[in-house]
């Protein structure tokens, strides 16, 4: 089986299908590096006949949808984070989604879960899960990390010399 299948068997059934029931529909929200990791192994048709009529950026200014469940995938990032306590924690009276289902890409920092656990966010989460999927699949046995520095990171002397130290 190709590495593009798998991941996007992967997001399609633990993401989407594990929360998406039939006749229900839900928004998408994803930051610029899932979305990337979504549209190297997915297609929007495939996503669309789950149960997701809409793709979001979190990004992005949005409209508030209180009556739909929101499905966040999105890197443990600062900036995605924040907006997605953000869309809980407000001075409207109304929430933007009715419920969040958060997967990130890969393991959450403590510092950031910690943010998830203010009251007016916690109570809206229905699932919070790590799918580990932050790189790129290119091909059926090939895939990036979409990190500009890997082989530097990885591979010079400075960083090898570092790693020793710990």
């Amino acid at each position: 089986m190709s590495l593009k299948t798998v991941v996007s068997q992967r997001i399609q059934q633990e993401v989407i299908s594990s929360v998406c029931k039939k006749g229900e529909w839900k928004v998408l929200i994803v930051d610029q590096h899932s979305m990337r990791v979504i549209s190297s192994c997915c297609k929007m048709h495939e996503i669309m006949q789950r149960g997701i009529p809409l793709v979001e950026s979190i990004d992005k200014s949005r409209e508030p949808l209180p009556h739909l469940e929101a499905i966040y995938f999105i890197a443990p990032v600062e900036s995605s984070v924040n907006a997605l306590v953000r869309d809980f924690v407000n001075d409207r009276s109304e929430r933007r989604y009715r419920a969040a289902h958060i997967f990130f890409t890969e393991t959450l920092p403590d510092a950031m879960f910690q943010r998830l656990t203010q009251p007016a966010v916690a109570k809206v989460i229905k699932t919070l899960k790590e799918v580990n999927v932050s790189f790129l699949p290119q091909e059926s046995h090939a895939f990036h990390l979409d990190f500009e520095d890997a082989f530097h990171h990885f591979y010079s002397a400075q960083q090898i010399k570092g790693r020793g130290n710990r």
